[in-house]
């Protein structure tokens, strides 16, 4: 091999690594984030998200209590996983709730959208419900299009 398939190989090799650990450090943080939510008295929580032009954002928090009606943002810290820097190794942090779910939707969308602020990017809602110990991430991708026609003859 090359030098340059050599560090392709390692590259890919961490690459898949990564993807490995997001997906289960996301179900030990959702299995740490739902518990926490019931505590407080959350039945669910939604954020939307939108995301392009290489950048995206996850608005704040919104908390439901039973029966739907809004509550405030609690402002309960949470110890979750994360990864250290741009390496697969594990660290344990503790944060606001509600940065917490910010952290957990942008972790989803990496696990099933990856890319999803790149381009014409994707917007949409990250949804948790407490009694059904659900995540639901709603997206939906923009995409653009482009046409080219080739004009021949007399006008």
């Amino acid at each position: 091999m090359t030098e340059t398939q050599d560090w392709a190989a390692k590259y890919y090799a961490e690459q898949a690594a990564r993807k490995v650990a997001a997906a289960a450090m996301f179900e030990r943080n959702k299995a740490a984030i739902i518990p926490a939510l019931a505590a407080i008295g959350i039945s669910s929580v939604e954020l939307a998200y939108d995301g392009m032009g290489d950048s995206g954002c996850v608005e704040a928090p919104s908390y439901y209590g039973p029966e739907g009606t809004p509550h405030d943002d609690p402002e309960t810290p949470i110890e979750l996983d994360e990864f250290k820097d741009r390496t697969c190794e594990v660290v344990r942090k503790v944060k606001p709730l509600s940065d917490a779910l910010a952290d957990l939707a942008c972790e989803a969308l990496e696990i099933h959208h990856p890319g999803w602020e790149i381009n014409e990017g994707a917007f949409g809602t990250f949804r948790v419900d407490v009694a059904e110990n659900t995540m639901v991430l709603c997206c939906s991708v923009r995409t653009a299009e482009y046409f080219e026609d080739e004009i021949a003859g007399d006008a």
